[in-house]
This record gives C-alpha cells, sequence and structure tokens, in this order.
C-alpha cells in the first residue's frame, strides 16, 4: 500500500499546484490590449471549470488517503466487497467497484 500512498499523494501535490495555478490565472488582471484581452478572455472561459474539475479530484484523491489510513483502501465504499485488482490499477483513487460504480 506505500506504493499507492506514494503515487496518490504524488497526484494530489501535482493538481494541488496545477489548481493553485488555475486560480491565479482566474484572478489575473486584464491585459490592456484589447485584441489580447479578447483573446483572454475566450480562453479563459474555460478555466472555472478545469479549476471545479481539479478541486473535485483533489477531494476524491483525498477521500482515498483517509480510506488507506482508516484500513478500508481497496473496499467498496456501498457494498463493501474487494475492489478489483485492475480497477484500483487503472484507478487508484476508485472508492467502487465496477458493479456500484
Amino acid at each position: 500500500m506505500t506504493d499507492v500512498r506514494t503515487q496518490l499523494t504524488a497526484r494530489l501535490a501535482a493538481l494541488i499546484t496545477r489548481a493553485d495555478a488555475l486560480e491565479t490565472r482566474l484572478r489575473a488582471p486584464l491585459e490592456a490590449d484589447s485584441e489580447e484581452q479578447a483573446t483572454h478572455l475566450e480562453q479563459d472561459d474555460v478555466l472555472p471549470h478545469l479549476s471545479d474539475a481539479a478541486r473535485a479530484e483533489t477531494q476524491t484523491l483525498q477521500a482515498a488517503i483517509r480510506r488507506l489510513d482508516a484500513g478500508t483502501y481497496g473496499r467498496c465504499t456501498r457494498c463493501g466487497q474487494a475492489i478489483a485488482p485492475a480497477r484500483l490499477s487503472a484507478r487508484p483513487e476508485a472508492a467502487t467497484c465496477v458493479s456500484c460504480g
């Protein structure tokens, strides 16, 4: 489980860095050049969605780490059955088995 914790922690750290960068960009003042400003506004339309997705994934990773700490990692949070190793390999943050997910 140490490898899983390392993997989850590394993903969480990278995600927090990315989320912080998105938040900084969202709060950045607009450029004085109106053409450049229009381009930035068009690109920035997607930033709130990316920030929300990063926040949601952060919560998912933190929950997986809490399950590791509680000794319940690898068990479906709905039915209590073991989550298939292949699923955990593909999605280490998975909280549910394929049947419940």
